[in-house]
């Protein structure tokens, strides 16, 4: 297509395409065996600064706890569509919350299953901008920070799964790349966004009882 050609579909972005992808996987689960939560992750940005609105802002959020319930999880991802995208991009506040409830952590709304392995799909299509600096760039401390919390879910037993969605998560991928090395899991590039629905609909979770989503 032209180079600045936009589309008209309001329903033609990476965030569709991330959505349908969840309810393809949630709705393969099988929900005796296997929960899933939803996590949602951004970050507020000062319009005169480009930096943090506030230092102690939430720039991540619960939208799930660990459920059996598919349907919950659907209608989480439906009202996710209807705020649609905003913010700066936070992989560490993501990342961290996810391990929380991975984890059954202090402050957490799920409930731990010892047995169960846990694992994080972390679906993305930019690069860490928060929690250090302008909400634009990504810097050194914001990839720092997203490895660290891919460190702390190794601690905890958990795998990260890391998808880039895009040219913008692809052209600098090192915090992705090394947040799922780190926790050993798998990096996925997907060039073309609406690829993400045939990948997640065709992963397998064999063994698996916990997975939470960082979209």
């Amino acid at each position: 297509f032209p180079e600045g050609m936009k589309s008209t579909d309001p329903d033609d972005s990476i965030l569709h395409a991330e959505a349908q992808a969840a309810r393809a996987l949630v709705k393969g689960l099988d929900p005796r065996r296997v929960r899933v939560g939803l996590v949602t992750f951004a970050g507020e940005v000062d319009p005169t600064t480009s930096q943090r609105r506030s230092l102690n802002q939430q720039d991540a959020w619960l939208e799930v706890p660990l459920t059996n319930d598919v349907g919950q999880v659907l209608a989480a991802v439906e009202g996710v569509l209807a705020r649609g995208p905003h913010g700066a991009t936070n992989f560490a506040a993501g990342a961290r919350l996810a391990v929380r409830e991975l984890s059954g952590l202090p402050g957490a709304r799920s409930q731990p299953r010892g047995n169960a392995r846990k694992v994080m799909l972390f679906l993305t299509d930019g690069s860490p901008s928060f929690p250090i600096g302008r909400g634009d760039t990504t810097d050194p401390g914001d990839i720092e920070a997203a490895i660290n919390a891919a460190n702390l879910a190794k601690t905890a037993g958990i795998t990260i799964n890391t998808y880039a969605l895009g040219p913008m998560a692809l052209g600098s991928p090192q915090a992705l790349t090394e947040m799922s090395r780190v926790s050993l899991g798998t990096y996925t590039p997907v060039r073309n966004p609406g690829d993400i629905v045939a990948l997640l609909q065709g992963v397998t979770f064999a063994n698996i009882e916990d997975v939470v989503f960082a979209n």
